[in-house]
């Protein structure tokens, strides 16, 4: 839902707009991070690649410059999903332990 979607339903100046529409999104940001509740029992870990397909001219690592999305599903429940800079085991360990409780059971 865009500024000039909501400006051709509503008559309401830009700038009002703007304003409106931030309020929107940083309580939208606010209630998911009040559901955000351990996820329990059995979860699946896994990380993604989005981008180009490939680089031109570069050779080795087809991951290069594209971004990593390190998600955590509950199957029939809840998902989440974080771009994370590298994929080392400490970066990925830490977003688990913030987000899956002690009893909770991983796959991968």
């Amino acid at each position: 839902m865009g500024k000039n979607w909501i400006l051709l339903i509503i008559p309401i100046y830009a700038k009002a707009s703007n304003k409106y529409l931030s309020a929107i999104r940083l309580r939208i940001l606010e209630l998911s991070q009040l559901q955000s509740a351990p996820l329990v029992g059995q979860i699946e870990v896994d990380e993604s690649y989005f981008g180009a397909r490939r680089v031109r001219g570069k050779r080795g690592c087809g991951a290069l410059g594209k971004t990593i999305v390190f998600g955590l599903l509950k199957r029939g429940d809840k998902v989440y999903t974080e771009i994370v800079s590298d994929c080392s085991a400490a970066t990925l360990q830490s977003i688990i332990k913030g987000k899956a409780s002690i009893d909770t059971q991983i796959q991968k």
